[in-house]
């Protein structure tokens, strides 16, 4: 599948809306530190007791850090530094409150501590990341199930993500499929590939 440079400029404003949604595909149970970790590698964690709840306002600064580390770390074999940044600079403080005042963003918690984190605005998903030290343990999957959830019961057909390059199996299993590749310019002629994903929702009977 080639990228689609051609169209990349029209589909900035949805990838703005949205997101990648960024779920990591990590592999052998480690996750490869960003740089500035030295690319350590990082020894994944079970998390127990796992629960979901709204996002508060009080828990800004923590889902913001959470954002903000997973990009870092998980993404640093996948992404240039300048995609990197893009994906740092587009989840800022300002953008997740703009968010949490319109969408319904759910965060995964464990003993008080918040493990991940995901959006729904709509038809739209984003902004799902998970602590790189308590991934494969299914709590991406759990807040997949639960975005879906809150889309079915608003009567919604379909849900919509942009998905980063180590997101796309992650999503393909939750039945999502991918309907273009993108290119997307960024600084220093660096480029961020990422996927548009659909997913058609069954609604329940009875």
């Amino acid at each position: 599948m080639e990228p689609d440079f051609e169209n990349c400029q029209t589909s900035l404003m949805a990838y703005c809306r949205r997101s990648p949604a960024g779920i990591p595909a990590c592999r052998s149970g480690r996750v490869r530190a960003g740089h500035a970790q030295g690319q350590r590698m990082v020894p994944l964690k079970m998390a127990k007791n796992i629960k979901l709840r709204k996002m508060q306002t009080a828990d800004l600064n923590t889902v913001y850090n959470l954002v903000q580390t997973t990009i870092q770390i998980s993404y640093a074999d996948t992404y240039p530094p300048e995609a990197i940044e893009f994906f740092r600079n587009y989840h800022s403080r300002e953008n997740i409150l703009k968010d949490l005042k319109v969408a319904y963003i759910i965060v995964a918690e464990s003993d008080g501590q918040i493990l991940g984190t995901g959006t729904v605005a709509g038809k739209d998903v984003g902004r799902v990341f998970i602590n790189p030290e308590f991934q494969h343990h299914g709590i991406g999957k759990l807040i997949a199930e639960e975005l879906e959830r809150k889309a079915r019961s608003q009567g919604l057909e379909k849900l919509e993500l942009s998905s980063s390059l180590k997101a796309r199996e992650f999503w393909e299993s939750e039945g999502f499929v991918v309907v273009k590749e993108f290119a997307l310019p960024v600084a220093n002629d660096k480029q961020l590939i990422y996927y548009e994903m659909t997913k058609q929702l069954e609604q329940q009977r009875g």
